[in-house]
């Protein structure tokens, strides 16, 4: 039986390098985004309704994964932050999460289309008892961006999982070495080991700029200027993001 890991995130969060690190290393079978309707399914893992679709969904993985005859097995797929993970667990699955500091985070997502007018993904939006509910339709996208940095990370505290910080698993911390020894691998050189640089910030331009050509609006996100936010912009990083800050091991 295979060793099975679920690694997850907000997005953004250089998972792509961390599969292809995880990929190296022998007995490992590692996934990034495995399966072409993932994006549909993180629309989908946020319903109720759905309950029985999504677990059939991911019983199949759980199969495949079986089936993959490796030690250990790993899924590298941020589509997966909100599934139930008290089912995965059930099959015989240990969930990590990598967490990243909210303004480098809100810097690197202004530049795709979450929440842009042209924006055809399938996000998550607030319920009735939510106090943005009401001031959603009058919300800057800023704000917005504030608020599902906030729903992501606040889920991943609750579900109480190991996180590691994206900060540290790119530059010098010990993040790495610890997601290592959590996935399972032992066998590498604690003072020399990284991940490989797989940017794809520059192809994903490229294929936006196609996109926005193509679509109605030409509008292609403009980076994000901190000094020229509102009054209300930053009362709102304030009181949604800055909270998050120690709790996910940052300095405010």
């Amino acid at each position: 039986m295979s060793k099975k890991i679920l690694i997850t995130s907000i997005g953004r969060t250089a998972t792509s390098s961390i599969n292809a690190l995880l990929a190296q290393f022998s007995g490992v079978i590692s996934h990034h985004e495995k399966a072409k309707n993932d994006p549909y399914f993180l629309f989908l893992s946020q319903f109720d309704a759905y309950q029985k679709f999504t677990q059939d969904y991911l019983k199949d993985r759980d199969d495949q994964a079986n089936r993959s005859g490796a030690k250990i097995y790993v899924e590298v797929n941020p589509y997966f932050r909100f599934v139930d993970h008290e089912f995965l667990r059930s099959k015989g699955w240990s969930t990590l999460f990598i967490v990243r500091h909210p303004k480098t985070y809100l810097e690197s997502v202004y530049r795709r289309k979450l929440f842009m007018p042209n924006d055809s993904s399938f996000q998550k939006l607030p319920d009735s008892s939510d106090p943005f509910y009401e001031q959603w339709p009058t919300c800057s996208r800023f704000e917005k961006l504030c608020w599902y940095y906030s729903q992501v990370h606040e889920f991943v505290l609750n579900e109480n999982h190991p996180f590691f910080r994206y900060e540290s698993l790119v530059g010098e911390g010990q993040d790495l070495p610890r997601l290592l020894n959590e996935v399972g691998i032992k066998d590498f050189d604690v003072n020399t080991i990284k991940l490989p640089h797989l940017n794809k910030s520059g192809i994903h331009s490229k294929s936006q700029i196609l996109q926005t050509a193509l679509s109605r609006s030409n509008k292609i996100p403009d980076e994000l200027q901190w000094e020229v936010l509102t009054e209300a912009e930053r009362k709102t990083y304030d009181s949604v993001c800055r909270p998050l800050l120690t709790k996910l091991g940052y300095e405010d």
